[in-house]
């Protein structure tokens, strides 16, 4: 599950969340900072990401995939539903992930 999970293209992936960092508007920038910031110092939390259809909820979570990916590091995107699964990369419903 890991082995396949691990995303190869570091440089690529560096590139394309460098780019999309870039287009966050600033409340997106806020959540980005906080959630990244308690991955990368290993304090952990539980986050709640909600919003009407076309907020954004989807790129920002692109992007932080990205941002984890970018340091060799793996991410597992699930989804309750099967669309919003087909719109991660490597994304899975979770009862096909875990189940």
């Amino acid at each position: 599950l890991l082995n396949d999970a691990k995303y190869r293209d570091i440089k690529e992936q560096k590139a394309n969340h460098d780019r999309d960092l870039a287009k966050l508007t600033d409340e997106q920038r806020k959540v980005y900072d906080e959630i990244v910031g308690a991955v990368f110092a290993k304090t952990g939390g539980v986050f709640f990401l909600y919003g009407f259809g076309g907020t954004g909820k989807t790129f920002l979570w692109k992007i932080l995939s990205s941002a984890v990916r970018c340091r060799g590091e793996i991410v597992l995107n699930v989804a309750s539903s099967g669309i919003a699964s087909l719109l991660l990369q490597g994304g899975r419903t979770a009862h096909s992930r875990f189940g």
